[in-house]
């Protein structure tokens, strides 16, 4: 019995011991994890501002008369500029929503419009990769309902986007509809179809995984950082909704999104 009771306390003792010890590295790790996003925050800043100076005289440069060596280096500074910008927004937003920083604005909104001003947005982008950007509507007119649009664009360009990018010579399809679920609530679904590389199932189970690309060789060959899927798929989980994916390698990739939102009589 004696042994029994020495066995016990000291198995108990040891547990405490390992309690404490995993306590300790937890602390530690929500520290790094602390300084890391107010590291990638600061960083995205301190960025910004001078990035917004070179974009704006670039974009002025880009619309001057320029021979043609120096247009077309215009051309490349204003492209390198425009991917900077990205990456870092995309820096920013990863480091707000760790921290759960982003709030999400609730206002009336069109999803039908704000598709639409996106494809006039995004119709020369799609095009210098020679691929056609389609948006289909469901006849029935789609509810003005209560939300963020700013969020909702961001799925919907880093959704088209993404299809661009692994894409060429094909049709991008944007499809929007909604289904009512109950009174003054509906659920909105969205479908961006390409015809490009696509991904086998491995390459789809960390997809949404930050700093991930399909294939290590994706990033030196289409650029990106890998995090645009992951805010995405943070966004839509913090509006209570659900993103999925259906892929074939050499045929094309789809996703679906689905987002509960409140109809309104708002304008």
């Amino acid at each position: 019995i004696l042994m029994i009771v020495l066995l016990i306390i000291t198995l108990f003792n040891k547990s405490k011991e390992t309690n404490a010890q995993l306590k300790l590295a937890k602390d530690k790790s929500d520290q790094l994890t602390e300084a890391k996003s107010r590291f990638l925050a600061t960083m995205s800043h301190e960025i910004r501002t001078p990035l917004n100076a070179i974009s704006g005289f670039t974009e002025q440069l880009f619309f001057e008369p320029l021979n043609q060596s120096a247009a077309k280096k215009v051309k490349i500074i204003r492209n390198s500029v425009k991917h900077l910008s990205q990456i870092t927004n995309e820096i920013l937003d990863l480091s707000k929503l760790e921290k759960d920083h982003i709030q999400l604005e609730k206002i009336a909104f069109n999803p039908a419009n704000e598709i639409l001003m996106l494809l006039e947005q995004y119709e020369l982008q799609v095009q210098e990769r020679n691929n056609s950007l389609v948006v289909e509507l469901d006849q029935k007119p789609f509810p003005n309902i209560l939300g963020d649009p700013l969020r909702f664009r961001q799925i919907l360009i880093n959704l088209i986007s993404n299809a661009n990018k692994f894409s060429k010579d094909g049709i991008i399809t944007v499809h929007l509809r909604y289904e009512t679920l109950e009174k003054n609530q509906i659920r909105c679904l969205i479908e961006v179809q390409d015809q490009g590389i696509g991904m086998s199932e491995r390459q789809l189970e960390r997809i949404f995984e930050p700093f991930e690309q399909a294939d290590p060789g994706v990033s030196r060959k289409y650029g990106g950082t890998g995090l645009g899927l992951s805010i995405t798929k943070q966004i839509i989980d913090k509006q209570k909704g659900s993103i999925r994916v259906n892929s074939a390698e050499g045929v094309g990739t789809t996703f679906y999104v689905e987002i509960p939102f409140e109809v309104t009589d708002e304008k």
